[in-house]
């Protein structure tokens, strides 16, 4: 009777037999419980986590592309002004030039026709009043008193629109019968319309 009880007896010997068992028990559904939380939680939110800053790194980047096509925008738009101004003092440049130009020609036809000489021509600095750009400037000649008697009636009839503003006669030094004139006259002119009106 005991040899069969002995022999059918618990398995445990002890009771720190079951303390290991049940420790060991706790220690596996522990551990399942973490692994199943890692998977179903904690892999997710990190998963997560990597996307949502992936993607802030993403919109940085677009922001700072933004941000350098704006700086290049503001840059190009800077320059494209820059080039429409010096355009704009390009044609007034030539206007101004046109102008005198076509006064330095009929002024030498007015001259050879009175018989003087132009010794000085002297443009100055042309500034903008109203409408209109005048250009300073100031004449020398020499001749016969007729001949500039002759030059100012031809100013006065010339078709470009100008003001003798001074006048200053004298004999010449060392030509007898040859007076020195001194005129400084503003020339007229109407400016050329800026280049920004035509882009608008």
């Amino acid at each position: 009777m005991r040899t069969w009880i002995q022999h059918f007896s618990f398995p445990f010997q002890s009771v720190a037999d079951l303390e290991r068992i049940y420790h060991f028990a706790c220690a596996v559904i522990t551990g399942l419980i973490c692994a199943a939380a890692y998977l179903l939680f904690f892999l997710p939110l990190s998963m997560y986590f990597v996307s949502y800053e992936r993607a802030i790194h993403e919109y940085q980047q677009q922001s700072q592309e933004m941000q350098n096509i704006q700086q290049l925008h503001s840059a190009l738009n800077h320059t494209h002004l820059a080039l429409l101004e010096s355009i704009n003092q390009c044609r007034e440049r030539m206007k101004t030039s046109n102008a005198q130009i076509d006064f330095m020609a009929s002024l030498q036809e007015i001259a050879e026709s009175s018989q003087l000489s132009i010794i000085g021509y002297t443009p100055q600095t042309s500034v903008f009043e109203g409408s209109f750009k005048v250009h300073p400037l100031e004449l020398e000649l020499t001749g016969p008193y007729s001949g500039i008697c002759q030059l100012l009636i031809q100013l006065h009839s010339m078709t470009q629109y100008l003001q003798i503003e001074s006048m200053a006669m004298m004999p010449h030094p060392n030509l007898a019968d040859t007076t020195k004139i001194v005129l400084q006259i503003r020339l007229y002119s109407l400016p050329s319309q800026s280049l920004n009106q035509s882009f608008q």
